[in-house]
């Protein structure tokens, strides 16, 4: 009772042929989006927040048969706009792929006090590569979503309303922009313009091992007490074995989920809402041996994460 909207991790695990997820709103009509694509015997995990039904439900289609596994990550009571379901940008539909470097602006994000979360996929990029979505002044050096094929890899964000998004391709690469739901000032989000919050490339270069744990603390993260959840983007590159990656409150001890499912070899994003511990650390566990990268992009006080 009193939910408005939910953050779910949405995982397919071995489809029977590549195909789509488009979770939503039960009482509304189902929209053109997807919220997370999937290929031919792939196991696959994409994040989403949407908005629930007057009795608590979210409806899930498949476009093609698939075992679906959901786990539940955030609970939002309050703050939630009435944002319909819409894709924003299509490329495909344009006649050609976003140019390589060349900064796009994002139509109909939201009013100034407003966060969006918005679904970024990469279709049929030439090379492998990355893409951006972040104020379009920003000078930082995240991604959003990661690239190694032609292949459709779709990640979530949230971006706050009032100045222009930009979404920008590493490489030439097509786009699909689908916005989800909005929050107003009374969800309580700080967006931030997304930083690095750790990558294990750097330094001496040493990957995490393989059912090793690494900590990010409240220093790193900008957490407090009063900090119910964090927003990370989390990028698994270069495993030495198909695994995943859960994101956990530290004290509260490693659950049966995973945020991040990875191939050997792949670099590949997700998004994860993270509930930091009492001390407002987070954790982060490895299956296999990868470099890992943090990206942070905003943190909320008040929502009920599991």
């Amino acid at each position: 009772a009193g939910v408005e909207a939910v953050a779910l991790n949405l995982t397919t695990v071995a489809p029977r042929a590549a195909g789509f997820l488009a979770a939503y709103d039960c009482d509304q009509p189902q929209p053109n989006i997807s919220n997370h694509n999937y290929a031919h015997a792939q196991v696959a995990a994409h994040s989403v927040i949407v908005g629930v039904s007057d009795s608590g439900e979210v409806c899930i289609l498949a476009r093609r048969a698939t075992n679906l596994v959901v786990d539940i990550t955030g609970r939002f009571s309050s703050g939630v706009g009435g944002s319909t379901p819409a894709r924003l940008i299509d490329t495909r539909a344009e006649g050609g792929p976003l140019p390589g470097l060349l900064p796009r602006a994002v139509p109909e994000v939201g009013a100034p006090g407003t966060v969006t979360a918005l679904s970024i996929t990469a279709v049929d990029a030439g090379q492998p590569g990355w893409v951006r979505a972040a104020p379009c002044d920003s000078t930082d050096t995240t991604s959003t979503v990661n690239v190694t094929s032609a292949a459709a890899v779709p990640n979530l964000t949230v971006v706050g309303g009032g100045s222009p998004i930009c979404v920008t391709a590493s490489s030439a690469t097509h786009v699909l922009v689908d916005r989800f739901v909005s929050f107003d000032s009374a969800a309580g989000f700080d967006v931030r313009t997304p930083r690095r919050v750790t990558d294990t490339r750097l330094g001496e270069g040493v990957p995490l091992a393989a059912g090793e744990t690494m900590m990010l603390d409240a220093a790193t993260l900008g957490t407090t007490a009063t900090t119910a959840g964090v927003m990370l983007n989390l990028t698994a590159v270069g495993a030495e074995h198909a695994g995943f990656l859960t994101a956990y409150p530290c004290r509260s001890g490693r659950p049966a989920t995973s945020s991040l499912n990875y191939a050997a070899g792949d670099v590949v994003a997700n998004f994860a809402v993270v509930a930091p511990d009492a001390d407002g650390d987070v954790c982060v566990y490895s299956l296999s041996s990868t470099h890992v990268v943090v990206d942070d992009t905003s943190w909320e006080g008040y929502t009920d994460v599991p």
